[in-house]
């Protein structure tokens, strides 16, 4: 069946497939080009052609988890609708994020013995000793990254930086301790691919040098990825920033699992003609499936200007069921492998990305150069460009500055996003959610 049906189309060699290009490109306007130069320097050709090494995409396909978010507060019998809503619409994985709220963690936990979901619970300040001894349900993972709280918080960077990382990593006794790292807040504050893959090494690596691993218990690292509208690029990132990050691993002696959970993006979600945002999310979480991500979680599209609610949680939880049950993104295999052009994203991501983790290692690593402000003024200064090619009309935003429909609906921020973090005058520059506007 397959040679039948290359069969029908003649062959073209690359250089009538240039050729012809070429000639197209003569109706180009003076200054247009048949390249493309990507925010990450990566340079776009016109067409790709199989090298006379074969390569490939790597990897088979994989099973992949839904993830709902729980919101947690002191109301047990609405938290307890949410989890049963969440199993209900099967949901695999309970997502709490428990950083902003005080927490009976003792009541939460005895309510999740009755599933069998992944239970994952984020408190960026860290968990006490108390709390890690007494969840001990299996498939659970405590997550919490006090280096990007750190970046957050710099207020309070003593106290996070006196902690002992070990409290962090697995024990004989503690084996659902996770090493978390969220990526996440990269990719918000305005950081382009290269800047997210290298940023988040540098990231994981600071945690790698610093853990202290009791008996053989694997450590578990949980990394939090947000993906952005780029599909081809999004799927490289993912694929190059694993290849990279085992790279990173092999170096130490212990034995690790990983796991990537991928998220949309937050600040390419608009206010005007919002229901577009379904559509930029539907297309990041599929990048994140194709990417190779092991866990997917949607945001509600009103998440930006409405509080938390029924309907906007159930659009975005239907959102992933229609990708993995009605599309059969669970079913599919590696439909990525063989791409010339995925190919090459992901050497050239690969590339760039190594030497930026390399010249930020050489000059002392995450922290150091988290403290002399160098990470932040990078990430500020890609936001800005993405800004500034978002305001010419480089760059389009679907909805907000083209394709506008004056009668589409619109809503109020609920936040004040132009303000920035002057509380905090310290070194350290908090990273934040940059919304594109």
């Amino acid at each position: 069946m397959e040679e039948s049906f290359y069969h029908e189309f003649s062959p073209l060699s690359s250089f009538d497939q240039y050729d012809r290009i070429h000639r197209d490109s003569q109706k180009l306007t003076p200054g247009e080009s048949q390249k493309w130069i990507s925010p990450e320097g990566i340079e776009i050709p016109p067409i790709f052609c199989p090298s006379e090494e074969k390569k490939t995409s790597g990897g088979s396909s994989r099973k992949w988890r839904i993830a709902q978010p729980i919101s947690y507060n002191d109301n047990h019998a609405e938290i307890d609708r949410w989890i049963a809503l969440a199993i209900k619409h099967e949901a695999d994985t309970l997502f709490f994020d428990l950083s902003s709220t005080s927490v009976d963690i003792h009541w939460l936990v005895n309510r999740l013995k009755k599933e069998k979901a992944h239970a994952v619970f984020v408190r960026n300040q860290g968990f006490t000793e108390e709390e890690t001894c007494f969840i001990d349900l299996s498939n659970t993972y405590l997550c919490a990254d006090i280096l990007g709280h750190y970046i957050g918080a710099p207020s309070q960077r003593e106290s996070l930086l006196s902690k002992d990382l070990h409290l962090f990593t697995p024990s004989k006794t503690n084996s659902n301790k996770t090493l978390y790292v969220d990526a996440s807040i990269y990719a918000n504050a305005g950081a382009n691919a290269v800047q997210q893959i290298s940023f988040t090494l540098l990231h994981l690596n600071e945690y790698l040098n610093g853990v202290s691993v009791q008996g053989n218990v694997p450590i578990n690292i949980f990394i939090k990825v947000a993906q952005g509208s780029n599909y081809f690029l999004e799927i490289a990132k993912l694929k190059a920033f694993r290849q990279l990050m085992e790279l990173i691993i092999a170096e130490y002696s212990f034995s690790t699992s990983v796991q990537i959970f991928a998220v949309p993006q937050q600040r390419n979600k608009t206010t005007t003609d919002f229901n577009v945002n379904m559509l930029r999310s539907t297309t990041e979480m599929m990048s994140a499936i194709l990417g190779g991500a092991d866990t997917v979680m949607n945001h509600r599209y009103d998440k930006r200007f409405n509080l938390p609610n029924d309907f906007g949680h159930r659009i975005a939880l239907n959102q992933l069921q229609l990708l993995k049950h009605e599309s059969y993104f669970n079913y599919l295999p590696n439909v990525t492998q063989g791409s010339y052009y995925l190919d090459y994203l992901i050497d050239e991501l690969k590339e760039k990305a190594w030497r930026s983790f390399l010249e930020h290692e050489q000059a002392g690593g995450w922290l150091n150069e988290v403290q002399r402000n160098n990470l932040q003024q990078k990430i500020k200064h890609a936001a800005n460009e993405e800004q500034e090619r978002l305001k010419i009309g480089e760059r389009v935003l679907v909805g907000s500055t083209a394709y506008q429909d004056p009668m589409a609906p619109s809503a109020s921020p609920l936040e004040n996003t132009s303000e920035r973090n002057s509380q905090y005058p310290e070194a350290v520059t908090p990273l934040t959610i940059c919304y594109l506007h």
